[in-house]
């Protein structure tokens, strides 16, 4: 098997083994060529193996580090492609991860952060986005760079509380989300539509702007 069709391989066997059904919407708007930015929403550990599975496409997601210290977990994202952000280490991220832009691959984000999946919440919820996707997409400085938004709708699924918060901070004590009261969630998704937005292109006057003391406006009215 090789490199590129491995990761949309082990998501699908995924989704099959838990039989998830996955249904697309506009399949039609994703980028042909060139480097891509996928950013979605986020509720579940397993959001990352529907949109590989579902978009069909060899994607790099950015993981949170606690997904480093999970057996099993980690070898799943490692065999998927997932890249784990690292405390303090982010610099290297920023690296790595434009490098594979440069390259002309994909690379997906949540810019929601891990809040989401600590929640009960509707799943038509949004937390705010954090400016680090925006960061990353001037960051690359890839003139054709596509962002790609998608939203992962829960069509129907089982949830409930899983295990106290602070079980998970034996397993990452750098994590304040883990230090806070109340249950943990889960998320078992039975059914779920993959709705792909229209893409969005940096243009050359955003890159400037970005590269010439106007970052901040720059991220806030990309993210």
């Amino acid at each position: 098997m090789s490199q590129d069709s491995r990761p949309v391989f082990v998501a699908s066997s995924i989704a099959n083994l838990l039989n998830i059904k996955i249904r697309v919407t506009g399949a039609e708007r994703l980028p042909a060529h060139g480097p891509c930015l996928v950013v979605s929403n986020h509720r579940s550990v397993a959001d990352m193996f529907l949109l590989l599975a579902g978009l069909n496409r060899p994607i790099h997601f950015i993981c949170h580090p606690f997904l480093a210290r999970v057996p099993g977990v980690n070898e799943l994202i490692r065999q998927s492609g997932g890249i784990h952000l690292r405390y303090g280490k982010y610099a290297q991220f920023f690296e790595q991860a434009g490098a594979y832009l440069r390259e002309g691959q994909w690379l997906g984000i949540f810019p929601e952060g891990a809040k989401p999946m600590t929640q009960r919440l509707s799943s038509d919820r949004l937390y705010p986005f954090q400016r680090g996707v925006s960061h990353l997409a001037f960051k690359s400085k890839q003139e054709n760079l596509c962002i790609l938004p998608v939203a992962l709708r829960s069509i129907r699924e089982l949830s409930g509380d899983l295990v106290p918060m602070q079980f998970f901070s034996l397993l990452d004590p750098q994590e304040p989300l883990f230090q806070e009261q109340g249950w943990h969630p889960y998320v078992v998704y039975r059914e779920v539509e993959i709705v792909v937005g229209s893409p969005r292109y940096l243009t050359l006057e955003e890159q400037w702007n970005y590269d010439h003391g106007k970052a901040r406006s720059a991220t806030l009215k990309l993210t």
